[in-house]
């Protein structure tokens, strides 16, 4: 498998899991997007496991592909108080955003994306991206043509 080097690293909430479901069309790249990261190899996209586990509980998603496509992360302590989970997640990803590549974008829904950008955390953090909808999808085609890019150019040079 190549090593790609995206961008940001890609949080999940558990409302853009619950509206991709078994949508192969997104996970699929999501999975290839997972696998070939050179920074963060197996922990480029990632969910809080208690979301994650919800949504398998609830067969919005298979375990199987949840797993390949995002790995599952417990909450850290520091956050473990916090009750409002828009800013728990953003809190969250400023903390993935302290390690390489320093920037982290969240996936929600275009419903809930308003309330991570009034959360009083926000406030337009520089590390921290919010995307929804079409704009969500197109992040993830991208990284997934940087991610076919560079898979092409590898088999390119084998032969």
């Amino acid at each position: 498998m190549v090593k790609v080097f995206y961008p940001t690293r890609i949080f999940a909430d558990s409302y853009f899991l619950a509206s991709v479901g078994n949508n192969i069309k997104l996970l699929s790249p999501l999975m290839y997007i997972h696998a070939s990261s050179g920074m963060c190899r197996k922990m480029q996209n990632v969910v809080l496991a208690t979301d994650g586990t919800n949504a398998v509980d609830s067969k919005v998603i298979s375990d199987g592909k949840l797993r390949a496509a995002f790995s599952l992360m417990e909450i850290p302590p520091f956050l473990k108080d916090e009750q409002d989970e828009f800013s728990r997640n953003i809190k969250f990803c400023i903390s993935l955003a302290g390690e390489p590549p320093y920037q982290t974008t969240l996936l929600t829904t275009p419903e809930k994306q308003h309330l991570y950008l009034n959360n009083k955390h926000y406030n337009h953090i520089k590390s921290v991206f919010i995307k929804s909808g079409i704009d969500a999808e197109i992040l993830i085609e991208y990284y997934y043509k940087r991610f076919i890019t560079a898979r092409d150019a590898k088999s390119d040079l084998e032969y």
